[in-house]
């Protein structure tokens, strides 16, 4: 005999005893969530003992319980979680099934372990080796190794969001000089960084490198070859201006430092046969460039007494408009040699003294012929590792015996910061 389809069980159940509740929202909600709960159990057919209906299955041929256990479906245990939301509900309210409900959610918490049991380590994230070298790098200050090991990620914005700004305007200094080796990986990092640097608030007119501070502007004003059959001098000449932001920095004088690397270009073994220089230069054959004979190491600079000279405009606090300049010229005749340059915006007197507020490399090769090819100058916010070195051995230098040092009286720099 065809039976009419069950009624869901939830509603008559709720009907049938008469469940409290404190409102009608309240009332439909709970109704509405037990009767979708219901649309997953199979239809009931009439018990022939009572004649009605009740929200028991009709009576199944006995089996082992190992077996009914197994072959339990899964609308029994639905079946089961309907009953007992409507019991808790009818002993405490729809209070406590909410309660329950929200407990018993994806985003529960999961239960308290037993007395005695710790719960399991959750798995340990897989740390690829390059991850772990930028890692290491950026704990050990090797901002080198940083850049590479960052370009080689497969998601290398992930690694930024922890790094402070400065700690980013360093990543971003390594990933200039490293420009020849990264390619157009390094142009997406530059784009990465500065992104990152404006998401903590740096704002976008300071967020090249070199422009925390101020504003650092170069100007070639000759590019001469050299003809060894006139005897005419190669010769390449720059202009360096610096304009402070009074705003962010704290000194009473900004002038330059400058290192000088002078080697033959194939062999990279040292050119600069200048006595005093070679008794400073680090191994790599850099130094602090300053002629024979001069006390200070502030490039360009003349007179104890911290006045510029020809070649250089010390900005000072008491005449804020003047920035700092300096020009350098360098020329020779000799061939297959290669000249790099490191000029340093240094804070030379005031609370921020040593600080180094924008750096510009630059330099040129030259070939056989005497034939000149630009090296394009490049702004960082901070000194190389081998320029900190060169300054080093200046200060050593001007501690050390009197017949090594570069003038009588040689003085010493600030360390640089």
């Amino acid at each position: 005999m065809l039976v009419p389809k069950a009624e869901p069980a939830a509603a008559r159940l709720a009907y049938r005893k008469r469940i409290p509740l404190r409102s009608r929202a309240s009332r439909i909600r709970v109704l509405s969530w037990l009767t979708r709960l219901n649309d997953l159990l199979p239809e009931r057919p009439l018990h022939r003992t009572s004649r009605s209906w009740h929200d028991r299955d009709v009576r199944e041929p006995r089996i082992e319980d190992a077996q009914r256990e197994k072959q339990r479906p899964l609308c029994t245990s639905l079946r089961w979680a309907v009953a007992s939301v409507l019991r808790l509900q009818r002993a405490v309210g729809n209070g406590a099934v909410t309660v329950r409900r929200a407990r018993s959610g994806p985003d529960a918490p999961p239960p308290a372990p037993a007395p005695g049991v710790s719960l399991p380590s959750p798995p340990r994230p897989i740390v690829s080796p390059d991850e772990k070298a930028f890692d290491d790098a950026v704990k050990s200050g090797d901002w080198a190794t940083a850049a590479t090991s960052l370009a080689k990620l497969a998601m290398p914005t992930t690694k930024l969001p922890p790094l402070t700004i400065d700690q980013l305007r360093l990543l971003q200094d390594a990933v200039t000089r490293a420009h020849s080796v990264l390619g157009g990986v390094g142009i997406v990092l530059q784009l990465a960084i500065a992104a990152e640097l404006q998401g903590k608030g740096v704002p976008a007119t300071k967020v090249a490198a070199g422009a925390a501070f101020g504003k650092l502007e170069t100007t070639v004003d000759e590019r001469i070859d050299g003809d060894k059959a006139t005897g005419t001098l190669y010769a390449y000449k720059i202009n360096i201006t610096f304009t402070p932001d009074n705003a962010v920095i704290d000194a009473d004088e900004i002038a330059f430092i400058q290192t000088t690397r002078l080697v033959e270009t194939a062999s990279g073994s040292n050119e600069d046969h200048k006595h005093t220089n070679k008794k400073r230069q680090t191994p790599s054959a850099t130094s602090v460039d300053r002629l024979r004979g001069k006390k200070q190491g502030w490039y360009g600079m003349t007179m104890d007494n911290g006045m510029g000279s020809g070649a250089l405009t010390v900005w000072k606090k008491s005449a804020p408009a003047t920035p700092a300049k300096m020009r350098d010229r360098a020329s020779w005749n000799q061939p297959n040699t290669t000249w790099q340059f490191e000029t340093m915006v240094v804070c030379r007197s005031g609370t921020d003294a040593g600080k180094v507020y924008a750096v510009v490399t630059w330099g040129f090769t030259v070939d056989g012929d005497l034939k000149l090819t630009e090296q394009a100058p490049t702004v960082t916010n901070k000194q190389s590792t081998e320029a900190t070195t060169a300054v080093g051995n200046w200060n050593d230098q001007a501690a050390g015996a009197a017949v090594d040092r570069n003038a009588p009286g040689q003085m010493s720099l600030p360390a640089l910061k």
